[in-house]
């Protein structure tokens, strides 16, 4: 799926918010951390190539940041998260300037627990325009696939596959919020628009 599709699914996902889904957690439903199940790395998953990424961000260019695995020759494998930013997404500092043209930010992706699927992006406060957001794909290809922790892989685990999101906890110790999420199932992966930046997770 190209940028441009993706950018139009989130779009829709995120214009699709509210309301009790039949499958799962709704849109925009909060719980704490306690109450969540948070995916945790297979014992078998190799280590990450790079847990922290710094990069650039600049207004009217677009750019895109990842976190990867290690190959079976310690370069750089598979991906685990990757940031994308359209030229546009960009929209003010955390102190509340918007960003002109060729303005510029320094942006940081760092894997918070190196057994669990969770990311830390930075600077908190940034904030991005909402018809150009920033897009977070999420890969859990790697991840136990007993998802619920019960000694075996079956339908139960197949269940809670079709109900993961993406999660994101504004500040430490608040509650964590279910984004709009696209799920592509042939890459095990899941994406969703951020407006800011925080703490995500993969959960259910």
């Amino acid at each position: 799926m190209n940028r441009e599709l993706r950018y139009a699914a989130l779009l829709l996902t995120l214009a699709a918010c509210g309301g009790d889904s039949p499958t799962g957690p709704a849109v925009g439903d909060e719980r704490p951390e306690a109450l969540l199940r948070i995916l945790e790395l297979a014992e078998s998953a190799p280590p990450l190539f790079n847990p922290e990424v710094s990069f650039w961000a600049r207004r009217g260019q677009g750019t895109e940041i990842g976190i990867y695995f290690q190959d079976p020759e310690g370069k750089r494998g598979e991906k685990f998260a990757e940031l994308d930013l359209d030229g546009e997404s960009l929209q003010s500092y955390p102190d509340g300037r918007p960003f002109a043209n060729g303005d510029s930010v320094l942006i940081t992706m760092r894997v918070v627990d190196p057994a669990k699927l969770m990311v830390e992006l930075s600077p908190a406060g940034l904030t991005f325009n909402p018809a150009k957001p920033a897009e977070l794909e999420f890969r859990y290809q790697f991840a136990d696939d007993d998802f619920n922790q019960d000694g075996r892989t079956d339908d139960e685990d197949a269940k809670i596959e079709a109900i993961l999101g993406i999660w994101r906890q504004a500040t430490p110790g608040a509650p964590f919020v279910r984004l709009g999420t696209v799920s592509i199932e042939e890459l095990e992966e899941l994406d969703a628009a951020l407006l800011g930046f925080s703490r995500l997770i993969i959960a259910y």
